[in-house]
C-alpha cells in the first residue's frame, strides 16, 4: 500500500532532520562543531522508504485527570496582574518592503548560513537537506562561483552551489503530525521493573521486509526513546512503527509515550484575582481542607492534577507544615486550604537583571517552585510549570542568554555517566549555557517536580510557545539558528527564590568550553522527586 501524499511529504521533510544529532544536558551539542565548517562536505540526507501503508498519526494524549492536564482553568475570579495586551510572538526577520524575496531554494545537502558571503565566516544557522528556505537577494561574495551567494534571513548568506529553486514554500520546523502536539510518535521498548526487556523488538529494513520477516537489521535497545514518523495498522501483524529512515518495527512490545497536555497561563487573558497569585496542582490530586492542617481539619474537595487556580500567596502554618488559602474553593463558597507540597505557585523574584529594558522580553525560572515566567520588563505575561534538574544533576543558576535554538534532535548522556538516557528527536531546544537547554519533554508528565539531568523540561505546547517568543527567531525551513549582534539571544534568569546569582552572560561570539569540568555541584537539600530518564 502507498501512503497518502501528505504522509509521504511529512516523512520526506522530517527525514532531513534525522541528520541533526544534538546531545544535551550531559554532552556538548554536536551542532557546535559545525562552526566554520564549509558547506562542501555536508551530511547526506537520511533515506525514507515509500513502502508503507495507511498512516495513523499519534493522537494528542488524554489528560491524566479530567480537567487537569489539559490546562483548563479553575473557576476562580481573576484580576490584572499582567498589564494590557497578550504577549505577541517574535516573528522571523522579514525583508524590507523595497527588497522582495528572491524565492525559495532547496538543497540535497546541509546548507550553512554564514555571517558574510565567504567560507569560514561565523555561522548564523543551518538548513538540513531537502528543507526549502527563503533567499532575499543575490550578492557578490568569495568562493562560490557556481550558483553564487544569496542573502537569507538572520543577516546570513548562503552559497547556492548545490541548491535549486524549490517547488514548495519553506515550513516552520518542526512539522507536527496531524492531530498531534508533537512531530513524531515516540515509544520505548517495554521493560519489567528490573529494566529487563519483556521481549526482543527486531528492526527491519522496511515495512515490507517486516511483513516478509526478512532483512532484519538489529533490535531496539532498552531504556531508549525512539521517534517514529508513521504508524501503520495491518490486521495480520498489528501496529507497525516506521522511523525516519524507513526502518520498521512491530508495535506489540512498544510502550507509546503520552505527552503532557499541560499549557501555560496567558495572564493578559486570565489574570490572577486581586491579591492572589497563579498556582497549579502537582499532586494526584491535591487535597483541599477546611482548615490549615489542624487535627480537626476535614477534607472538603480536591484539585485535579495540573489544574490551574489562584491562591493567597501568604503562607500559613509552621515550618514543615505550610499551607495556602484557596478562596471560595470550600463548601458553599467558603475558603479552603491546601498543603504547600501539593501545589506550585508563582513567587515574584528580585528586580530584573541588569541590562533588561522596561518592556524587554526575558525568561525567569524559579527552581524552588518549578515555574517559568515569560516576562516583559517587570511583569509576567505567561507562566507555566517546568521540570529542572534533580539534586544530583542540578540546573545551573545565574543570568544567561539564549545562545542558539534547534528545531529538534537526539540527546544522550555522557559516556561516563552511570545514569544513562537516550532520547530521539527532542523538539524546541533552546541552549542557554554549555550543554543546558530548555526543551520539550515527551517521556514524562511530572512537570512541577524536579526530574531532569539539568535541562529545563517543558510540556510540548509550552516549549513551542517559549521557542516562538524568544530570540534569535528561527526562520522558516531552518534547523538551527545562533544569536548574533543583529539579534541577541533572550536573557534567561535561573534562580532559587531570592538567592544571589552570578552573571554568566558571555560576550557575544565568545565560545564556551563545554567540557571545562565546571559541572554544577550536587544541590544540598533538593528533593530528588524522581531520577529522570531523559535530559
Amino acid at each position: 500500500m502507498v501512503p497518502p501524499m501528505s504522509a509521504w511529504m511529512h516523512r520526506s521533510t522530517l527525514a532531513a532532520l534525522a541528520s541533526l544529532a544534538l546531545v544535551a544536558c550531559d554532552t556538548p551539542a554536536s551542532p557546535r562543531a559545525d562552526r566554520g565548517a564549509p558547506a562542501e562536505s555536508p551530511a547526506t540526507p537520511a533515506s525514507a522508504s515509500a513502502e508503507v501503508g495507511d498512516r495513523q498519526p499519534g493522537a494528542a494524549a488524554a489528560p491524566a485527570i479530567a480537567g487537569g492536564d489539559a490546562g483548563a482553568p479553575a473557576s476562580s475570579a481573576v484580576a490584572a496582574a499582567a498589564g494590557d495586551g497578550a504577549d505577541e510572538a517574535a516573528a522571523p526577520e522579514e525583508p524590507c518592503a523595497d527588497e522582495p524575496r528572491l524565492g525559495a531554494f532547496v538543497s540535497a545537502r546541509t546548507t550553512v548560513a554564514y555571517a558574510a558571503p565567504s567560507w569560514g565566516s561565523p555561522i548564523r544557522g543551518r538548513i538540513d537537506p531537502n528543507n526549502p528556505f527563503w533567499a532575499i537577494a543575490r550578492v557578490d561574495g568569495e568562493g562560490c562561483e557556481e550558483g553564487g551567494w544569496v542573502q537569507v534571513e538572520q543577516g546570513g548568506y548562503v552559497c547556492l552551489r548545490h541548491a535549486e529553486a524549490a517547488d514548495a514554500e519553506p515550513a516552520t520546523l518542526p512539522v507536527l503530525l496531524e492531530g498531534s502536539i508533537l512531530p513524531f510518535v515516540y515509544a520505548k521498548p517495554r521493560q519489567d521493573r528490573r529494566g529487563k526487556l519483556e521481549a526482543p523488538i527486531p528492526r527491519y529494513r522496511s515495512y515490507r521486509h517486516l511483513l516478509r520477516k526478512t532483512g532484519q537489521l538489529d533490535e531496539l535497545v532498552g531504556n531508549r526513546q525512539y521517534a517514529f514518523a508513521e504508524v501503520i495498522r495491518r490486521p495480520s501483524v498489528g501496529h507497525i512503527y516506521v522511523d525516519l529512515e524507513g526502518r520498521a518495527v512491530p508495535g506489540r512490545d512498544l510502550q507509546v509515550q503520552k505527552p503532557s497536555e499541560l499549557v501555560g497561563r496567558e495572564l493578559a487573558e486570565e489574570p490572577a484575582a486581586g491579591g492572589l497569585t497563579p498556582a497549579w496542582s502537582v499532586s494526584l490530586p491535591a487535597i483541599l481542607m477546611d482548615g490549615p492542617g489542624t487535627r480537626r481539619s476535614k477534607e472538603v474537595g480536591k484539585i485535579d492534577y495540573h489544574t490551574r487556580f489562584d491562591v493567597d500567596p501568604e503562607p500559613l502554618g509552621r515550618p514543615g507544615s505550610i499551607w495556602y488559602r484557596v478562596p471560595g474553593a470550600g463548601k458553599e463558597g467558603a475558603d479552603a486550604f491546601v498543603e504547600a507540597s501539593q501545589i506550585r505557585l508563582w513567587v515574584p523574584g528580585p528586580p530584573r537583571p541588569e541590562g533588561v529594558g522596561d518592556d524587554e522580553r526575558w525568561l525567569d525560572v524559579d527552581v524552588d517552585q518549578q515555574m517559568l515566567a515569560v516576562m516583559r520588563g517587570d511583569r509576567p505575561t505567561y507562566i507555566t510549570l517546568v521540570s529542572t534538574g534533580t539534586g544530583k544533576h542540578p540546573t545551573p543558576r545565574g543570568v544567561f542568554r539564549i545562545r542558539n535554538k534547534l528545531a529538534l534532535g537526539k540527546m544522550e548522556n555522557k559516556p561516563d555517566d552511570p545514569d544513562s538516557y537516550y532520547v530521539e528527536e527532542v523538539p524546541w531546544v533552546l541552549y542557554f549555557y554549555k550543554r543546558f537547554a530548555f526543551h520539550a519533554t515527551y517521556w514524562h508528565r511530572s512537570l512541577g517536580r524536579r526530574r531532569s539531568h539539568g535541562c529545563i523540561n517543558l510540556a510540548p505546547r509550552d516549549a513551542a510557545r517559549v521557542f516562538e517568543l524568544t530570540s534569535p527567531a528561527m526562520p522558516e525551513g531552518w534547523t538551527s539558528v545562533y544569536e548574533h549582534e543583529g539579534e541577541v539571544g533572550t536573557i534567561v534568569r535561573v534562580r532559587k527564590g531570592d538567592d544571589p546569582l552570578p552573571d554568566r552572560r558571555r560576550p557575544l561570539g565568545e565560545e564556551e568550553d563545554e567540557d571545562d569540568g565546571a559541572d554544577e555541584p550536587p544541590e544540598e537539600g533538593a528533593s530528588d522527586d524522581e531520577d529522570g530518564e531523559g535530559p
